[in-house]
Formats: structure tokens, C-alpha cells, sequence
């Protein structure tokens, strides 16, 4: 999947996985969002691709978990990030925001649908996490039909003390396509996890232009409303 960046010698965090159901996230709990679908649970998530993995099927075994570093990044000096362990599954809560402006649309655009994944730390400790989460959109049988690429914006580590929640934007354009297809569900993973969870119904997408963004602290995904 990602490249590993040399920066984290005690940790490793990223955002991406490709071999699991739509969004993939990193985290051992189902998604509490406004659009998180019911009953959605944990599964083993293969390490995403840049491109679309169809024919996949969702809860595959990874090969890898997700790399949140940028290829040819430089690696980064954060003494503090080395010494503080990283968000694994158990600690963090992946769900859609609930921001009640950007689920009634704020980041959305005329020609774009925008989600933000949220990853809260329900742990008792504070962790680190940083890079691309894993990202696939799902069918309606929960199959895998598009990974979503890495999107533009810096890469930090974020820290989240218990209770604390780092975001990152998904999006798609959806003037890249004649026909925008409805995505019933992504499956997410966290940065540097092997673990996805599965959220509900994404909106109309062009999965051609899937994208995800590094994560970022707070529940908006880094963009004023």
C-alpha cells in the first residue's frame, strides 16, 4: 500500500487500507455517526490500493496495515510523537462527524460530495496518529468496487488525549462522471491498523475520483465552516 515513512521509530501511523469494504477505518468499534450504518462491526482489513480493488470482498485478511506517510516525504523530527504510542483499534472510535453543518452539507460543493471520518480516542491514555486512513467504497452486497487515492493537505502526527478526535475528508467529484453512483457504505481503516470498520451510505460518488485526505485534529476535517 504506503510506503513507511522513516520518521516514526516507536510508532507507525497511517490512514489507508485497501483490501476491506468501502471506508475502512482503524478502530475496533462500529461508526456512531449520523451515517454510520446500523450494526456495522470491526473486520480485517487488507491494506488499500491506490486504485480500485473490484471483486474484492469486504473483512479480507491484511497484508499490510494502512501507511499514513506521503511518498518521498521527509521524515518528520517530532521527539514528543516517538515517545507517545499510536492509536491502535482498541482505542479509537471511527464514525462519520456529527457536525451538524457539514452533515447537512456545508463542505459540499456544486459538483462534489464530501464526508468527514472521524477517529476518537475512547481510551485512557492519550496516542498519535497521522497520514491516510484506509478507504474503500462498498457495494450493496459489501463488496469492494473503488479505493479511494490520497488527497492533497500536510501530514502531522495528531495526539488525542481520551476523548479527543482527529478527522479526515473523503470526497469525490461528481462531475468527473456521466452517472454518479450511490455509495451504500465505505469501509475504513485507521492509519497504520489492520482492523476496518464499516460505515453506512456515502452519498453519490464518482468513484473515479475518490479521494481521502491525511488526518487533521478536530471534527471537521481541517475546513471552516
Amino acid at each position: 500500500m504506503f510506503a513507511k515513512s522513516s520518521y516514526r521509530p516507536a510508532i507507525a501511523i497511517a490512514v489507508a487500507a485497501a483490501g476491506a469494504s468501502i471506508i475502512a477505518l482503524t478502530g475496533c468499534g462500529s461508526g456512531s455517526g449520523a451515517q454510520a450504518a446500523s450494526g456495522s462491526t470491526s473486520t480485517a482489513a487488507a491494506s488499500p490500493a491506490a486504485s480500485a480493488a473490484s471483486g474484492s470482498t469486504a473483512g479480507s485478511a491484511a497484508s499490510s496495515p494502512a501507511d499514513g506517510t506521503a511518498a518521498g516525504s521527509a521524515p518528520a523530527s517530532h521527539t514528543a510523537a516517538s515517545r507517545t504510542p499510536e492509536c491502535n483499534g482498541g482505542q479509537l472510535r471511527v464514525s462519520y462527524t456529527d457536525n451538524a453543518q457539514i452533515r447537512n452539507g456545508a463542505l459540499d460543493g456544486m459538483s462534489k460530495t464530501d464526508n468527514v471520518v472521524t477517529f476518537t480516542n475512547v481510551g485512557r491514555s492519550t496516542c498519535v496518529i497521522q497520514g491516510y486512513p484506509g478507504v474503500a467504497a462498498l457495494n450493496g452486497q459489501g463488496v469492494q468496487v473503488a479505493q479511494a487515492v490520497r488527497g492533497g493537505g500536510a501530514i502531522h502526527p495528531v495526539f488525542l488525549r481520551p476523548g479527543a478526535t482527529a478527522s479526515s475528508m473523503v470526497g469525490a467529484n461528481t462531475a468527473s462522471c456521466a452517472s454518479p453512483v450511490a455509495v451504500p457504505g465505505l469501509l475504513v481503516t485507521a492509519p497504520d491498523q489492520y482492523t476496518s470498520v464499516r460505515l453506512g451510505a456515502a452519498g453519490d460518488m464518482c468513484l473515479r475520483s475518490l479521494t481521502v485526505n491525511p488526518v487533521v485534529p478536530g471534527d471537521a476535517a481541517g475546513l471552516p465552516l
